[in-house]
């Protein structure tokens, strides 16, 4: 991001310019370096507008550079214009100094190591400035094998980013976040001005080419640590003047507890991002208010806090308490009765969940484009996360005389069929998605939710939801019920937390399908036929679960209970467990 200064027009102070040079059919340049965005050609300090940033593009205006009888810039000022598009989407027009601005771009410089770590052209451009500026960083791709749209769409479905923001152009138009009737915007449950996003805005966020820049890159930092860069001294400036100053010294620990290997300055940043707040003080999730039971629990990295919640901050001092439904966990260090406990905890967490998966950057936790639970086990909703945790990394390290120029290694996630230009943030209302969510409105106040999920496929009694195929997947369920006009959400627990599920998450006995219909709405928890222990698959586990229940030496509950009755006689018995031994030894029509 970059910072405003000041726009302050001082006259008397214009210094001694003339024409100099031409730079004929130049029309787009490249910041090299941080730079200052004038509104007058000259050195005075009372005319800067902005700061740009190295790999910021601009849009060299005049072909004729003023130059000045300075030192301090050699070249003269470029006339030129740039489009703040990540920050308020407007156009400023003024100068900047030439030394800095690079109009040519050798783009095979590097064609041989970027085609060596799989780095398409499209992003050689920018990352060819960056390379120049830091000549030790690696970039290396990442080959999704998603395709592009695809992956904008799993990603914009009801549930997976919000924005912070109530401007419409940026919102989506989908059921269940916004109600035609009476043409506002649902809110999340959170507060705090957060609502879901539309697939343009979801698009630009997603789309690497945007972030290319010499902080945002950071988003796409490999999160190993690192001990020869990711110092004290850099998780110190990250907390500067905040309540989590103290404790700089508890992340460099968290970054090794316990087997981990996961960056502190990554962990300090996520900690910044999500309980610090404007004046430096931390959120409840924090700040000891968060209690149960007259006892204090502290979760600093918000983990557990689910856009599902209906009180995200209440989830996630649940799970830093442990309690998982009647469940009392001990992993990652729990309870978290201290800031210390949540630190390190959180960190053990974040390594295991995430880090160790393959889920190694910023982007990855936000966006899971990995081949491991792709489109799920997402760290965050916001969609703007990714790139100012990464900014606020980038900020701690800048800080450091030297840090900048170690082997900092940068993973990039490359998709099928990108387009050529890099997506934008919307500038307008979508029209043609307004007039489909008023269609599907209109289809869906007809209907009751019994028509909704019968006409989707499934079968259904007072608290349960029915007729759902082992290994189905999340994606098919929504589409068959949304085909039916609903607004429909998938939620799961687990020792993780809660969080939805979307796209390739496979769903499980025991998970909540949640379904609105005009002004009705209603929960179901899914019953898998033969699915025992929730995870969505039918295997030994579930065997043994209903053999030993037979037996009477283990108990089953809820949905749990009614998956094992696979022959729907009213009871489990052995013919139930012999259907689960049959069909895990491959006769798979007996869970039809």
């Amino acid at each position: 991001m970059k910072n405003i200064l000041k726009f302050i027009v001082v006259l008397t102070l214009i210094s001694f310019i003339i024409p100099s040079f031409k730079v004929l059919g130049v029309t787009t340049g490249y910041i090299t370096k941080i730079t200052s965005f004038k509104t007058l050609a000259n050195e005075a300090g009372t005319n800067v507008l902005l700061s740009l940033d190295p790999g910021d593009k601009i849009s060299i205006l005049s072909s004729v550079v003023v130059s000045t009888n300075t030192s301090v810039c050699v070249s003269g000022y470029y006339q030129v214009s740039f489009y703040w598009e990540n920050y308020n989407q407007k156009t400023y027009t003024g100068y900047v100094c030439a030394d800095n601005v690079q109009v040519n771009i050798d783009v095979n410089k590097y064609a041989e190591e970027f085609t060596i770590n799989k780095i398409p052209q499209i992003y050689w451009e920018k990352l060819t400035l960056l390379k120049d500026l830091h000549p030790n960083w690696i970039f290396k791709g990442y080959e999704t094998n998603l395709d592009w749209n695809a992956a904008i769409s799993a990603e914009s479905n009801f549930g997976m980013s919000a924005v912070q923001s109530s401007n419409p152009i940026y919102l989506s138009l989908d059921q269940g976040s916004y109600d035609v009737a009476t043409n506002t915007y649902n809110q999340l449950p959170e507060g705090g001005g957060w609502y879901y996003a539309n697939k343009q805005t979801v698009a630009y966020y997603m789309d690497p080419r945007n972030f290319l820049t010499e902080k945002e890159i950071f988003m796409f930092e490999n999160l190993g640590y690192n001990a020869a860069y990711q110092t004290l001294e850099v998780v110190q400036n990250i907390l500067k003047n905040t309540a989590l100053y103290n404790y700089a010294n508890i992340f460099i620990e968290a970054a090794t507890y316990n087997g981990n290997n996961i960056s502190p300055v990554s962990l300090a940043a996520s900690a910044r991002q999500e309980v610090v707040t404007g004046d430096g003080t931390l959120s409840n999730s924090a700040n000891g208010n968060g209690k149960i039971d007259g006892i204090s629990y502290y979760n600093v990295y918000n983990i557990g806090a689910a856009s599902s919640c209906e009180s995200a901050i209440a989830c996630g001092i649940n799970y830093a308490s442990g309690y998982i439904q009647t469940l009392k966990l001990t992993t990652y260090s729990r309870p978290w009765t201290t800031i210390e406990a949540a630190i390190k905890g959180g960190a053990e967490f974040k390594a295991q969940a995430y880090i160790n998966k393959g889920q190694n950057t910023i982007y990855f936790k936000k966006y899971n484009v990995t081949s491991n639970k792709t489109y799920s086990n997402q760290y965050m909703t916001n969609v703007a996360a990714a790139v100012s945790e990464g900014v606020i990394s980038y900020n701690g390290y800048s800080k450091i005389s030297g840090l900048l120029d170690n082997a900092l290694e940068f993973t990039i996630p490359v998709y099928n069929n990108m387009p050529t230009s890099a997506a934008s943030l919307p500038t307008a209302i979508d029209q043609e998605a307004l007039d489909k969510a008023k269609e599907e409105a209109n289809s869906s106040s007809s209907k009751t939710i019994s028509e909704i999920i019968i006409g989707g496929g499934y079968t259904y009694n007072t608290n349960y939801i029915t007729n759902i195929g082992i290994g189905s997947k999340a994606s098919l369920i929504i589409s068959n019920l949304t085909n039916s006009g609903a607004t429909v959400n998938i939620s799961t627990t687990n020792s993780n937390g809660t969080y939805n599920l979307s796209g390739d998450s496979k769903v499980g006995t025991g998970d909540i399908i949640t379904i609105t219909s005009g002004n009705t709405t209603e929960s179901f928890r899914i019953v898998i036929k033969g699915d025992a222990d929730g995870d969505g698959s039918v295997n030994a586990v579930d065997y043994v679960k209903v053999r030993n229940y037979i037996m009477g030496s283990s108990s089953l509950n809820g949905s749990y209970k009614l998956a094992s009755d696979v022959n729907n006689d009213g009871s489990i018995n052995a013919v139930d467990y012999v259907n689960i031994k049959n069909y895990i030894m491959g006769n798979a029509s007996v869970l039809k």
